[in-house]
């Protein structure tokens, strides 16, 4: 999966599906960010909600990383660049040039988008 987006636009998208609300929601929501390139959507969610955003999409896939850490990079960027290229793969993920392998991100990937779970357990 390879896709470039708005930061701006993907942090409020993701603020929005991932609103704390209380612990309950926390655990409630997953672990796990799930994005989605396929055709020409790209979609992000967590177990309980989610949502599409505009992007530019190289290779299409699924990738579930690791939600927190995620919001972590992504907000790293947001001072320094109006746009980021997210890619993943069977052994690594790359957010910008901060790019580490499944250990780091608790990375899963599939290459078919057809084949991927909704969630991970």
């Amino acid at each position: 999966m390879k896709i470039k987006v708005s930061i701006k636009t993907f942090l409020e998208q993701l603020k929005k599906i991932t609103l704390q609300t209380g612990i309950k929601k926390s655990l409630l929501q997953g672990r796990f960010l799930r994005i989605r390139a396929v055709g020409e959507e790209i979609h992000i969610s967590t177990k309980i909600s989610g949502t599409t955003i505009p992007g530019k999409i190289e290779i299409e896939g699924v990738c579930f990383v690791d939600l927190t850490r995620f919001k972590m990079i992504m907000a790293s960027y947001l001072k320094t660049n109006p746009e980021i290229e997210i890619e993943g793969s069977i052994d690594n993920f790359r957010v910008g040039s901060t790019s580490g392998g499944k250990g780091v991100w608790s990375l899963s990937y599939f290459a078919d988008p057809n084949t991927a779970p909704e969630e991970l357990n």
